[in-house]
C-alpha cells in the first residue's frame, strides 16, 4: 500500500511528461490467487479510480500469455477491458476487448481537447491489438449522440513513419451534433508537412504521414432533406488531402466528385470537383423548401471549386469557381390562363478567378425566343451590424427587352429574407408579344421597376412603377401564403393613362403584325393545343382571398382628357364583391356593381349596371377607328343568375335589360326602305326636305332563364316608327324578331311591310315578312280604306319625343343577392 505518490509517462524530450497523481495505491495477492492493483488519484486534474487484475507474480515471470482485466472510472466515463499480453512482457503483443460509456462527452474535454459544451451521450465497444509496429482497433459499435459508427482502424509504424488505415461505416451521422466537439483535433504542422492529432492525454502528438480512409455513410442528417448513400475514399499524403473520390445522393439525384485539402501552406486550400447528370432540379429545390411546383430538369452539372482562407469572406474572395450547367428545361405555367412557357437553357457558366468577382453567362430560348443572361457576384462585405452580405446583379436580354436584377444576399443565406431590385425596359412593348402570347400594343419606350421582397409567408412589391410613353402606373402589391388561403392585396393608381398610346389603331395593328411575324417561324399548333383561360367556378373562387383597389385620375383618349374611374374588388371566403366600379367621363358615367358567391358547386351572380347619357362615339371609334357613328346611350340593367361558371351566367340569367339609344349619324336607309309612300319612293322629288333622321332606339327586355323577350322594342326615325316583338335565346345564341314599321306621315297608300330577323346573333338573316307582303298587297288593293285609317290615327311626332326617354327604374324584382 502506498499513498501520496505520482508517476509520469511520455518522453521528456518532447516536452513535459504526463503526470498521474496517486492518492492511494494498493497491491494485493493471496496464495495461488491473481494479482490485484487498485488505485485512486487524478489524471490531468480529473479524478480517477483504477483496478487491474492479472496473473500472480510467479506466472508473470514465466508465462507467455498474461491475462489482464481493467476497470477505469474518470471524468464521468466508465471503461472496462479484458485481454492478454502475448509473448511475455518483453515481447508485449497486446490484445483485449474493451467497452466505454458515459452520459456527457464534454466532460472529457480536459483529456481529449474537445469542447466542454458537447452535451452528448457516448459509448463504444470493440477490440484493440498492438504488436509494437502496428496498432489495430476494431469498433463493433460506437455511439455519439445520434451518430452510429462501426469499422476497423490501423496505425502502422513503417520506418518510423506513421501510416493510418481505416474502413468505417456509419448508419447515421449528425453533423450538427458532431460540430459541438469543435476541432482543435486536426492542426497544421507546416514545418514538417504532416497532419498531427493532438490530445492532452496522448504521450506525444500522433503524426500521420499517410492515411487511407474508406468511409460509407447511409444517412447524414441535415435540414430540410438528408444526404444519403455517401461513399468516400480519403487519401492523406505529406500533409495534404489528395484528390479523394466520393459519391452521395440528395433527394433522388446522385452526385459524384472528388475533394482535396492542402494544409501545408500559410493559407489552407480546399478543392472540390462535382458532377451530376439527369437532375430533377425542380424536385430538389422543392425538397430544399426553396420553391414549390417547379418543373426544372438539367441534363448535366459540373462544378470545380477552389477555396482558400478560414472565414466566409476569405473563402469567397480568395476562391476560384468554374461551374457549367448544360441542357436545362424549365416549364412555367401561368396560373390564371394555364398557359405554359418552355424555357430551354443550352448552357450556363459561372466563372471566377481568385480575387475577382464571379461572372455568369447563359443562353437559351423562351418559347423559341432567344435570350441571354449575364451576371456578377461580388465578394462579401461586412455591414455595421457585423453581418456579411454578397452583392449580386443579373441582366437578362430577350425580344428587345432588358431586365435588371440586383440584390445583396445575407451570409449565411436566409431564403425567407430576400429583397430583389427589378427593372424591365425596352423600346417597343409589342416586342414582348411572342414571349407572353398576347398582342401587346406597339408603343414605347417603356420602363417597369419595383422591389420584390421575399419574406416568410409573403411576396411583396412595395414600390411598383410602370411608365409607357406618357402613361404611368403605381402600385403596392402583396401576396401572403401559408396554412390559410393565399391573399392578394393590391393598391393601384395612375395619374395619367393615355389610351391613344396603349390601344390606338397603329399600336394594336403593329403589335399584332409583329407577333404574327414572330409566330410564322414557329411550328403551328392545333386548336386543342392552345391554352384556354380557366372558367371561374365555385372551386376557383374559394382558392384565394383578395382586395384590389384601382384609381385612375386622368384618362386620355382620341387626343382629349376623358375623365377617370375607380374600382374596389374584394374576395373573401368565396364571396366576390366589386363595388364601386365607376367610370366618369365628360360624355357621361358608368356605374357597375357585381357580386359573385360560391355556394356548393354553383355561383350565385348579381349584376347591376347604370349608364347615364354616355357619348358612345369615342368608345366605338376606339374599337373600330373607321367607325364614324356617334350618339348617346342610357342603360339600366339588373341580372341574377345561378350558374356553374361565370362564363355561363347569361344562360341562366333572370332580370331586365333596359336601354335608350340616341344615334346621331347612323344611316336610316334600311328603316326607310321598310315603309315609305310608293310615290315618295319612286319620286323623291316629292320629298325635297332634309334626309330622314334616326331619333332613338328604345329597348325594354325581360330576361327569364336566359331567354330575352322585349316588353317594348321601338326604333324611331323622323319618318317611321318600328315596333318589335319576338325573343333572343342567349343559351343558343339565336334570335327571332319581327319588326313592324309605321309611317309617321299620311299618304295615299301605306306600304309598311314588316321585316323578320332570324338566325345567330353574330350573323343574323334579315328578310321581308311573307305575311307582311300579303298585307302590303291587300293595302294596295283597298287603298281607300287604308287612307281612311291613316287619317284617323293620331300622328306620331317627327322627333320621337313621346318615347325617346331614358329608361326609368323598374320596381324591385326581389332578385337574390349573395349578401342577403
Amino acid at each position: 500500500r502506498a499513498e501520496g505518490g505520482s508517476l509520469t509517462y511520455g518522453p521528456e524530450a518532447d516536452g513535459e511528461p504526463i503526470a498521474v497523481e496517486m492518492e492511494r495505491l494498493t497491491l494485493t495477492q493471496q496464495p495461488r490467487a491473481e494479482l490485484r492493483l487498485a488505485a485512486e488519484g487524478s489524471l490531468l486534474d480529473e479524478a480517477m479510480t483504477l483496478s487491474l487484475d492479472t496473473a500472480n507474480l510467479n506466472r508473470l515471470r514465466t508465462a507467455s500469455s498474461i491475462p489482464l482485466e481493467l476497470e477505469l472510472g474518470i471524468a464521468g466515463a466508465e471503461a472496462r477491458a479484458a485481454g492478454t499480453i502475448e509473448g511475455g512482457p518483453a515481447v508485449g503483443r497486446l490484445g483485449f476487448e474493451f467497452e466505454i460509456r458515459g452520459d456527457r462527452v464534454g466532460d472529457l474535454s480536459g483529456l481529449l481537447g474537445i469542447s466542454g459544451e458537447a452535451d452528448l451521450p457516448y459509448q463504444a465497444r470493440g477490440r484493440l491489438d498492438n504488436d509494437h509496429s502496428t496498432t489495430r482497433l476494431r469498433v463493433d459499435h460506437a455511439l455519439l449522440g445520434q451518430s452510429v459508427l462501426t469499422g476497423e482502424l490501423a496505425w502502422v509504424d513503417k520506418d518510423r513513419l506513421p501510416i493510418f488505415r481505416a474502413d468505417l461505416a456509419a448508419s447515421l451521422l449528425d453533423p450538427d451534433e458532431l460540430a459541438l466537439l469543435v476541432d482543435p483535433v486536426v492542426e497544421l504542422d507546416s514545418a514538417d508537412d504532416r497532419v498531427e492529432i493532438e490530445s492532452p492525454i496522448l504521450a506525444r502528438d500522433l503524426r500521420i504521414e499517410e492515411a487511407d480512409i474508406h468511409l460509407v455513410v447511409d444517412r447524414i442528417l441535415r435540414q430540410p432533406v438528408d444526404l444519403t448513400d455517401l461513399e468516400a475514399s480519403i487519401r492523406f499524403r505529406n500533409g495534404q488531402l489528395e484528390d479523394s473520390p466520393f459519391s452521395l445522393s440528395l433527394g433522388n439525384t446522385s452526385f459524384q466528385g472528388a475533394f482535396g485539402l492542402d494544409m501545408t501552406g500559410v493559407i489552407p486550400e480546399a478543392q472540390v470537383h462535382l458532377t451530376a447528370e439527369q437532375i430533377d432540379l425542380g424536385n430538389l429545390l422543392a425538397k430544399e423548401q426553396l420553391v414549390a411546383d417547379v418543373e426544372l430538369t438539367v441534363e448535366r452539372l459540373e462544378v470545380d471549386y477552389v477555396a482558400r482562407g478560414s472565414t466566409p469572406s476569405e473563402l469567397f474572395s480568395r476562391s476560384e469557381l468554374d461551374a457549367t450547367l448544360s441542357e436545362a428545361r424549365w416549364l412555367v405555367t401561368e396560373p390564371l390562363t394555364e398557359k405554359t412557357f418552355e424555357v430551354l437553357i443550352d448552357r450556363a457558366e459561372i466563372k471566377g478567378p481568385e480575387l475577382e468577382p464571379f461572372e455568369l453567362e447563359a443562353a437559351g430560348t423562351v418559347n423559341e425566343t432567344p435570350f441571354t443572361v449575364s451576371g456578377r457576384l461580388d465578394p462579401p462585405t461586412r455591414r455595421e451590424d457585423d453581418m456579411e452580405e454578397m452583392p449580386v446583379s443579373l441582366t437578362v436580354r430577350a425580344a428587345g427587352a432588358r431586365l435588371e436584377v440586383s440584390t445583396d444576399i445575407d451570409l449565411p443565406f436566409d431564403r425567407d429574407r430576400l429583397t430583389l431590385g427589378l427593372e424591365l425596359s425596352g423600346e417597343r412593348l409589342d416586342s414582348l408579344s411572342p414571349l407572353v402570347g398576347v398582342d401587346l400594343p406597339s408603343v414605347g419606350p417603356y420602363r417597369l421597376s419595383t422591389d420584390l421582397e421575399v419574406r416568410e409567408g409573403s411576396y411583396n412589391l412595395p414600390n411598383f412603377e410602370m411608365r409607357v410613353d406618357d402613361s404611368d402606373l403605381q402600385a403596392m402589391i402583396s401576396l401572403a401564403y401559408g396554412d390559410q388561403r393565399p391573399r392578394l392585396t393590391a393598391d393601384v393608381a395612375s395619374n395619367r393613362l393615355d389610351l391613344d398610346d396603349l390601344f390606338g389603331e397603329a399600336a394594336m395593328v403593329d403589335g399584332a403584325a409583329n407577333r404574327a411575324a414572330a409566330e410564322s417561324t414557329q411550328p403551328k399548333k392545333s386548336a386543342k393545343d392552345e391554352p384556354r383561360a380557366p372558367a371561374l367556378t365555385a372551386e376557383l373562387l374559394r382558392r384565394a382571398d383578395a382586395k384590389v383597389e384601382i384609381s385612375l385620375e386622368q384618362v386620355r383618349s382620341l387626343g382629349e382628357l376623358r375623365g377617370g374611374g375607380e374600382l374596389i374588388a374584394q374576395l373573401e371566403d368565396g364571396h366576390l364583391e366589386i363595388e364601386p366600379f365607376t367610370v366618369v367621363l365628360p360624355e357621361g358615367s358608368i356605374d357597375l356593381r357585381v357580386e359573385v358567391a360560391a355556394i356548393d358547386d354553383l355561383l350565385d351572380i348579381s349584376f347591376e349596371a347604370l349608364i347615364e347619357h354616355l357619348d358612345y362615339g369615342p368608345l366605338l371609334k376606339r374599337l373600330d377607328p373607321a367607325n364614324e357613328a356617334e350618339g348617346v346611350l342610357s342603360l339600366n340593367s339588373r341580372l341574377r343568375s345561378q350558374a356553374p361558371a361565370l362564363e355561363e351566367m347569361l344562360v341562366y340569367a333572370d332580370g331586365h335589360f333596359d336601354f335608350t339609344l340616341y344615334p346621331e349619324n347612323l344611316s336610316t336607309t334600311v328603316f326607310d326602305l321598310w315603309a315609305t309612300h310608293l310615290v315618295a319612293a319612286l319620286l323623291p322629288t316629292l320629298d325635297s326636305g332634309p334626309g330622314p333622321r334616326l331619333n332613338c332606339v328604345v329597348g325594354r327586355f325581360t330576361v327569364d332563364s336566359g331567354l330575352m323577350k322585349p316588353d317594348s322594342l321601338l326604333i324611331d326615325t323622323s319618318r317611321i316608327r318600328v315596333r318589335g316583338k319576338g325573343k333572343i335565346d342567349l343559351p343558343s345564341g339565336r334570335l327571332q324578331l319581327t319588326l313592324k314599321p309605321r309611317p309617321k306621315t299620311r299618304g295615299l297608300i301605306s306600304l309598311a311591310t314588316p321585316v323578320r330577323v332570324t338566325g345567330r346573333l353574330d350573323d343574323p338573316s334579315i328578310r321581308l315578312s311573307t305575311s307582311g307582303l300579303a298585307r302590303t298587297f291587300f293595302r294596295i288593293s283597298v287603298w281607300f280604306w287604308t287612307m281612311y285609317l291613316e287619317l284617323l290615327r293620331k300622328p306620331l311626332p317627327a322627333d320621337g319625343a313621346d318615347i325617346c326617354l331614358d329608361p326609368p327604374p323598374r320596381p324591385d324584382l326581389q332578385l337574390y343577392s349573395p349578401i342577403d
